[in-house]
């Protein structure tokens, strides 16, 4: 069970832009794509700048999710709010289990990065080839990110690597 009371404000919030994000676009569900998207929109955010150190470019990343949302089936006059699919309810379930297992009291959007599932390949997506945590420097890079206590925590930033390289067209 989501428990969206312990989750960040700024992890609230951008639950709250990816509902803004699905509605925009007439989808009856919110998925990972809107949540991505709203995590690399938002003001002050720490996915972006994550991204950017590990080597992906959130502009790149950002276009090729409204890419993704045209793609998606749209649903004209049913006059409801868009619900959680259930893409998108694992992924804040790992995302808080994540948080759990680090013993972080609250799910941060930096959770919410990790949590977010790796698509399934298809010919449109470009797949990152280079892997950022095989680099000698990315250690230092990824330590280098101000942020919250679960990305400065090494076992987080390589999970962190790790999320972000199955989930990012490059």
């Amino acid at each position: 069970m989501i428990r969206f009371e312990k989750f960040t404000v700024k992890a609230q919030e951008a639950m709250q832009a990816a509902q803004s994000v699905a509605d925009q676009h007439n989808h009856q569900a919110v998925e990972p794509e809107h949540l991505l998207l709203a995590l690399l929109q938002q003001r002050e955010g720490v996915v972006g700048p994550v991204l950017a150190k590990l080597g992906a470019r959130p502009d790149v990343i950002q276009r090729a999710l409204e890419q993704a949302l045209e793609r998606l089936p749209k649903v004209r006059g049913g006059g409801g709010q868009p619900y959680i699919g259930e893409r998108l309810r694992a992924a804040l379930e790992r995302a808080q289990a994540e948080a759990e297992r680090l013993k972080d009291e609250y799910v941060s959007t930096e959770h919410l990065l990790i949590g977010i599932p790796t698509p399934t390949p298809r010919r449109s997506t470009r797949r990152c080839s280079a892997t950022p945590a095989t680099s000698p420097s990315w250690r230092a890079r990824a330590s280098s990110i101000p942020s919250s206590a679960a990305t400065r925590r090494s076992a987080a930033s390589s999970r962190c690597s790790r999320a972000a390289r199955r989930t990012i067209p490059c």
